[in-house]
């Protein structure tokens, strides 16, 4: 359980690095997991760690719907590997916050770690991550990239409608490449959480009537890859995140009109 810890004390703090680009607490606490991570693969050792992948999938369960876990593939690597992972991936974020470049360009850290975030998560599962740190799901990831980059969309002081679009654009972006690597992933059958190909039978995603899908068809990928994370979990994250970006809109316009008021 540690490690989930140390693993999400990690993203906050570089969620955090880009909010505050000038403050060294979030370099200092990515420094400290990362540290925490190499420590963490010396005591591993060599030892084989396995682990059982799987999608979650609304299906039939009886007459009843519910989230069934669908097992894609079971993973073998050397214990110490996961955490070694996990060690770079903090440090790339703490080199990377020391550039500053959240404050060069809004679109780019959160792009970053949204990115980062999904390809550490995928590879924890090819590692064979123990499964408390399999908990790490690149959904949360990308929504704190989204709210890191809500806010430093807000502070650009655009207009309402400016910011609802830029933003839409900006979650569809940070969700894009899981849809591409699932893609890959289910017509390949390359493994990962993201591969569903082996989903012969579910229910559909919002109208819960049940689904005969062919592996690797295109009404496959449209009913379990496209939809979910090119057209909901973008427009949750516009609605969510977005959100959070919109509060900090408002405060601002607020402080600004307060401080243009004659007294």
């Amino acid at each position: 359980m540690t490690g989930a810890v140390a693993l999400w004390c990690a993203t906050l703090a570089a969620a955090a690095a880009g909010l505050f680009p000038r403050r060294r607490l979030p370099t200092v606490v990515l420094l400290a997991a990362a540290a925490f991570f190499a420590v963490q693969a010396i005591a591993e050792g060599g030892a084989q760690r396995r682990l059982e992948v799987v999608h979650e999938q609304a299906a039939y369960v009886g007459n009843q719907v519910e989230q069934k876990r669908f097992l894609v593939e079971v993973t073998r690597a050397p214990a110490w590997q996961w955490a070694a992972a996990a060690a770079a991936f903090c440090l790339f974020l703490a080199a990377a916050a020391r550039t500053r470049l959240a404050a060069a360009n809004p679109f780019a850290w959160p792009v970053l770690l949204a990115w980062s975030g999904i390809a550490l998560a995928l590879l924890l599962e090819k590692l064979a991550a123990p499964p408390e740190v399999g908990a790490y799901r690149l959904h949360g990831t990308v929504w704190l990239a989204a709210v890191a980059g809500a806010v430093l969309l807000a502070r650009t002081r655009p207009t309402v409608a400016a910011f609802a679009a830029t933003f839409l654009l900006l979650a569809i972006a940070l969700w894009a490449p899981a849809g591409i690597l699932a893609t890959l992933a289910t017509t390949r059958e390359l493994g990962t959480s993201l591969d569903v190909h082996g989903i012969e039978f579910c229910a559909h995603p919002l109208g819960r009537t049940p689904l005969s899908l062919e592996p690797g068809s295109t009404q496959q990928l449209w009913y379990l890859v496209w939809t979910p994370l090119l057209v909901l979990f973008p427009l949750l994250t516009w609605l969510s995140a977005g959100g959070v970006g919109f509060l900090q809109l408002m405060l601002q316009r607020e402080a600004a009109a307060r401080a243009s008021a004659p007294r």
